[in-house]
């Protein structure tokens, strides 16, 4: 672009500062320019813009990866009645643990493989597939880094001496 046409588009008065230089040139023709008086305009008043309505774009998280909570005890069962309920607390008790400290899996679907110590009531066909192996009843069965019990659901507990017993007795090899 030519230097002849940069004062058209130039309007701003031009400050030099102490320190600078300009380069020297030789003298061209200068177009002399018309003052042009500058009209103040009191600013506008801002007006609102009707914009259309978007929706704002969703944002993605990707969920993080958690590291499953290794529970002491879990009790596998099927769903518990409140005598259920009652008669796995006394039994807890007598082997001195507590039943809210317990990860207690209500239901067939509700099998977490995340804990130190499994008592498996009802599900010992289950629990056999899951680990591959066949898992006696009423026997303490060792595997790295984990002991499992298998015993008769709750609700068969309640009438049966018998099973009771032997619930007990394998109670107390296992944990005392």
């Amino acid at each position: 672009m030519e230097h002849n046409y940069l004062p058209l588009f130039i309007t701003e008065e031009v400050y030099l500062i102490k320190g600078d230089s300009i380069p020297t040139e030789e003298p061209q023709e200068i177009i002399q320019e018309q003052p042009v008086s500058k009209i103040e305009t009191p600013p506008a008043a801002p007006t609102k813009v009707d914009e259309p309505a978007v929706a704002p774009t969703p944002k993605i998280t990707i969920p993080k990866k958690e590291t499953p909570v290794m529970h002491e005890m879990a009790i596998w069962c099927p769903p518990l009645s409140p005598a259920d309920k009652d008669l796995l607390t006394k039994i807890l008790q007598a082997i001195k643990k507590d039943i809210n400290q317990a990860n207690i899996m209500e239901g067939l679907e509700a099998y977490s493989p995340y804990h130190k110590n499994l008592l498996c009531f009802g599900y010992q066909n289950e629990l056999n597939a899951k680990a591959g192996t066949s898992i006696e009843m009423y026997t303490p069965t060792q595997f790295p880094g984990k002991k499992v019990l298998t015993a008769v659901a709750p609700s068969e507990l309640h009438s049966d001496p018998a099973q009771k017993k032997r619930l007990w007795e394998a109670l107390q090899k296992m944990f005392l």
